[in-house]
């Protein structure tokens, strides 16, 4: 399975109690599903009674609810029915289709973003992409960026995303690291990636609850820096549009930082972007980082008339004679 990693892609179903051997199996697939009720664990009832002397179900020790939160797993889904079609769906963005439909409601993109507060960006991306193409991963994980697989003009691509109605899209260690292990995910495979940015950066101190205070997050400097070792490593082209916000290094962790190999093959920007920098740091992403700022109905054509200049996924693939580089488990 490890030597499998980023050559062959690989979908782990978990629809029961999973543990010690087979859950490593499903921690080594490129996208584990599981199903209510199941457990993913090191370590079964037995052991954990033996040793602490505690009984419990295998879901009260390693739930797949648990799972779905903390980034564990991919998808949660109903049933093993649906955990199929999930499997199938996944697998189909492996190949490109001739073309695809816009969705109804693309016209209208520009009045899915107000002037000024939180939003979904959710709509945004499907008002994007082809019609009801959109296939997230890990939704309830890491909430405040959003990435998945969908298509443009037939075409598949990974894509990432600010959510600004999450904690106003601030980059965290688990956003970071959800960010990090896709990019790898989408440049194994040779998946173009599209990224939408609003976020007001890379954050080190939470807002506490009410009596707890704030709450810092150790290592700022190592897990922001590992999404942007991803983009730098990347030969995927990437097209980036900056919907609004990019402070301080939340450009570089959605995009790449701005040097030859890691630049946005295209970056766009709407006219909500904000240009103004709030401290030293944001200097680094100015107004010249792009290439043309244009009315959003316009990115989707934009986007799909430059992919059509780009080889297919499947001409990728079969010039790829070794893998890149395997994926990050986590």
């Amino acid at each position: 399975m490890a030597e499998l990693s980023g050559w062959v892609p690989s979908v782990a179903i978990v629809s029961g109690p999973s543990f010690a051997g087979h859950a490593s199996i499903a921690g080594f697939s490129d996208f584990v599903i599981s199903t209510p009720g199941s457990s993913i664990g090191m370590g079964g009832p037995p052991m954990v009674e033996a040793a602490l002397g505690i009984s419990l179900t295998p879901n009260e020790l390693a739930g797949s609810e648990m799972h779905e939160l903390s980034g564990g797993i991919d998808l949660l889904v109903a049933d093993e029915h649906e955990a199929i079609a999930a499997a199938k769906r996944y697998l189909s963005f492996q190949i490109d289709h001739e073309r695809g439909e816009p969705a109804s409601d693309a016209a209208l993109i520009a009045d899915l973003v107000p002037e000024t507060g939180p939003y979904d960006m959710r709509p945004v991306i499907s008002a994007l992409v082809d019609q009801n193409s959109f296939f997230e991963l890990r939704p309830a994980f890491a909430r405040s960026a959003i990435t998945g697989f969908a298509r443009l003009n037939g075409r598949s691509i990974g894509l990432i995303a600010s959510q600004p109605n999450k904690n106003a899209g601030l980059i965290d260690e688990s956003a970071a690291t959800k960010i990090t292990r896709f990019v790898e995910q989408c440049d194994a495979y040779d998946f173009p990636i599209v990224s939408l940015i609003d976020s007001e950066g890379c954050v080190t101190t939470w807002p506490g609850e009410e009596n707890d205070g704030p709450v810092t997050e150790p290592g700022v400097n190592r897990w922001h820096s590992r999404a942007v070792m991803a983009h730098q490593h990347r030969s995927v082209p990437l097209l980036s549009v900056q919907v609004g916000k990019a402070r301080d290094l939340a450009g570089h962790v959605f995009a790449g930082s701005p040097n030859a190999r890691a630049l946005p093959l295209q970056s766009l920007a709407w006219p909500t972007t904000e240009i103004g920098h709030v401290d030293g740091f944001s200097t680094i992403r100015n107004r010249n980082a792009f290439d043309d700022v244009i009315d959003p109905g316009e990115t989707r054509e934009r986007m799909m008339r430059l992919l059509a200049h780009l080889p297919s996924r499947t001409e990728q693939r079969a010039r790829q004679l070794q893998k890149k580089h395997p994926i990050d488990t986590w």
